[in-house]
């Protein structure tokens, strides 16, 4: 069985974008139920990666969240689809095939990209998000 795999950021998707520092991580919860029972892997591609070691970035993480986490996406990538091209580079290095990403910066994707689950940055994840989630979980074989 190969494991799905999560590409996970946080601002504007575990909180709000512009959240103060006391509301950091608060939508955590809308994650942790959306997973919770399956086999899932995380890797950060959250810009938090370059600010904080993997070890600091697990420790502020919902014990859920954080035991999952794999690793990060690494270097940056500049240009078109950023986000996307580092996810990509990523899941090639690592051998991962079946992946989706959650993220707010629809812009660092190619358009139309099925492995992209969007949230609002202004809201973070939300139910519809968390659904969408589980329903690709819900199809691993």
């Amino acid at each position: 069985m190969i494991r799905p795999t999560l590409y996970l950021d946080f601002d504007g998707v575990l909180h709000p974008g512009h959240a103060q520092p006391n509301e950091r991580f608060g939508l955590q919860n809308v994650l942790v139920d959306a997973i919770s029972g399956y086999e899932l892997d995380i890797v950060v591609s959250s810009s938090w990666r370059f600010q904080y070691t993997l070890a600091k970035l697990k420790s502020v993480l919902h014990a859920e969240i954080g035991r999952r986490i794999t690793g990060i996406t690494g270097d940056p990538v500049v240009g078109a689809h950023s986000r996307w091209r580092e996810i990509e580079r990523h899941a090639l290095f690592n051998r991962v095939r079946n992946f989706r990403a959650l993220d707010d910066s629809g812009y660092l994707f190619p358009p139309d990209c099925g492995a992209l689950i969007l949230c609002d940055g202004a809201r973070g994840m939300q139910a519809a998000q968390g659904n969408e989630l589980r329903r690709w979980l819900l199809a691993q074989p």
